[in-house]
């Protein structure tokens, strides 16, 4: 679980410090036109899913979990559901995602 935490906490702290960095590189002036606000507009959409996945994929790589069967290290292979594969034993563990009152 610490593992789903800390990808929790790089995802929704990191995207807001791309999305004021985006901002702070590019932003229209007051008296831009539409057509410069709708550029925006999709600047900053893909800043924010485009960076969603960069970290997403980042932490993805960089941290890794050990494997329960072998105490290896374990990577992750996907993030809906998370999966966890390890190299040395070919273990593969699936963390599921469960919200409340839904069946």
């Amino acid at each position: 679980m610490p593992y789903l935490l800390g990808l929790a906490v790089a995802l929704f702290g990191g995207t807001p410090v791309l999305l004021v960095l985006a901002t702070r590189a590019w932003h229209p002036g007051p008296e831009s036109g539409q057509g410069e606000r709708l550029l925006f507009g999709a600047f900053f959409t893909a800043v924010a899913l485009g960076g969603w996945a960069v970290l997403a994929s980042a932490y993805r790589c960089a941290v890794p979990v050990s494997c329960r069967r072998c105490g290896g290290r374990a990577h992750t292979v996907s993030l809906n559901p998370v999966e966890f594969r390890c190299p040395e034993c070919g273990e593969i563990e699936t963390v599921r995602f469960r919200v409340h009152g839904a069946r």
